[in-house]
């Protein structure tokens, strides 16, 4: 019975912590989190404190701790850890011929070499989540542009970039690193990841949706790199089976570290033009033709945001369409 009793005592006293504490944050940050600065401040730290409190901290909404700034939003310094994995298609697309080691070695000896990292991808399998940083971030591209342009699938058949012309585009003529003379021959030639035919349709329905501000097309016609870097990594998560959220969100992580400058400008614009937070932004909305093709970004958000004085900061970073 007084067991039965201390238990009941314990269930009792986490409601009255969970009523005591969070009611109050609750009746203020309603009324006051979207329109007092002060107040707001003061409500984000207090939920931070209240977060660390046993029981009651998990029940904190997300929106009510301090944000980070901005630019921590966007590129975080410590880089974004996705879900998803290389496995073994690296090893696969070197033993195939699509990435020459030599010419890798070749191409990167005076950047300061091949890092040890990127060695050990080049070289066995890893279950290992891939994590994007400002350091790393060309040399994904460099092992992810591959695997969007060799790997064999059904959908690309109708891929844009097929035909007589698949030679002339930055994404399969730039491809230089592969032992054949042209990266054209590389073009949707080997079958380093398998996908079944629901799998590949998503991946068509997820890269026609996603799009880059250094082009105008989407991920599916993989005209430049960058596209052909996005497509890798799609067919990476949908062969992972990541959800399709966690896919826009990972894929918008790795442009923002590819686009630094635009993305900034981006959330800059939602955050004092049209007061959202790049956190609270969809990615799948953010990678839209309206805002992450070239013209979309240019005329959605570069002009708007030109337009108010002393807004956009100087960004540095970032890679071209080229190995």
């Amino acid at each position: 019975m007084a067991k039965n009793y201390i238990r009941i005592s314990k269930t009792k006293l986490k409601l009255v912590l969970f009523i005591s504490i969070l009611l109050p944050l609750f009746i203020f940050g309603t009324n006051y989190l979207r329109t007092a600065p002060v107040v707001k401040t003061s409500i984000r730290t207090l939920a931070y404190s209240v977060q660390k409190v046993p029981l009651v901290g998990k029940y904190i909404p997300k929106n009510w701790l301090p944000r980070r700034e901005l630019k921590d939003q966007v590129l975080p310094p410590e880089g974004y850890q996705a879900s998803v994995t290389f496995g073994d298609v690296i090893p696969k697309m070197v033993a195939a011929g699509v990435i020459d080691m030599q010419k890798l070695e070749d191409n990167y000896k005076d950047r300061g070499g091949i890092p040890q990292d990127m060695k050990e991808l080049l070289s066995k399998s890893s279950q290992k989540p891939i994590r994007i940083t400002k350091e790393n971030s060309t040399w994904l591209i460099t092992l992810l542009w591959p695997l969007g342009l060799t790997n064999k699938m059904a959908i690309n058949e109708k891929s844009p970039v097929a035909g007589k012309d698949v030679g002339n585009f930055a994404s399969t003529g730039g491809w230089t690193l592969g032992k054949a003379e042209s990266g054209a021959e590389y073009f949707n030639k080997y079958s380093v990841l398998s996908l079944t035919p629901q799998q590949e349709q998503r991946v068509r329905k997820l890269a026609d949706t996603i799009h880059r501000p250094c082009c105008n097309n989407s991920a599916f016609f993989q005209d430049c790199n960058h596209g052909s870097a996005a497509l890798g990594l799609v067919e990476l998560a949908v062969a992972q089976n990541i959800p399709d959220d966690e896919i826009y969100k990972t894929v918008l992580k790795f442009n923002s570290f590819w686009f630094p400058s635009n993305y900034t400008e981006t959330a800059l614009y939602f955050q004092k033009v049209k007061g959202q937070e790049w956190d609270d932004l969809d990615p799948k909305m953010i990678l839209s033709k309206q805002y992450s093709s070239i013209s979309g970004w240019m005329a959605n958000v570069d002009i708007a945001a030109r337009k108010t004085p002393g807004l956009l900061p100087e960004v540095q970073g970032g890679s071209s369409c080229a190995v």
